[in-house]
């Protein structure tokens, strides 16, 4: 069985599970849920010690974490999984090293998407848009 976290943050919450897959090309179960309140007016360091924060926590339920894996607002660097653009709702997200901080914090490979192409991703894996062209 292989165990990641998935992670979504969006304005009012950060939403947080264990995901295990555990017979290949079937969706993966829910093992764990928690969430907490963004609280974007704190700032971008805080929002992203909350993720950190939600993220050991989960893992802490886990017995075999393979990685971690994140949709966030704003625009996100392919290249390193950092914050390259986010609108003022979220102060001072632009430039938030959210690939680097989970792996750090949880001696595991992460990776970071922007909210609206992690969603898509998942329809076409899973959901209305799987096995469409």
């Amino acid at each position: 069985m292989e165990t990641y976290i998935a992670l979504d943050v969006g304005g009012t919450k950060i939403a947080g599970a264990l995901v295990s897959y555990t017979t290949q090309g079937e969706p993966p179960s829910v093992t764990c849920k928690r969430s907490v309140a963004t609280e974007p007016t704190r700032g971008g360091d805080a929002v992203l010690a909350s993720i950190v924060d939600l993220a050991r926590g989960l893992a802490a339920q886990a017995d075999c974490l393979r990685g971690a894996g994140i949709g966030t607002a704003g625009i996100v660097n392919p290249a390193d999984g950092s914050i390259l653009y986010a609108n003022g709702i979220m102060p001072n997200w632009t430039g938030q090293p959210v690939r680097q901080r989970l792996e750090a914090a949880l001696g595991s490979p992460g990776a970071a998407l922007g909210d609206v192409q992690a969603h898509a991703l998942g329809e076409a894996r899973w959901g209305a848009a799987r096995g469409a062209s």
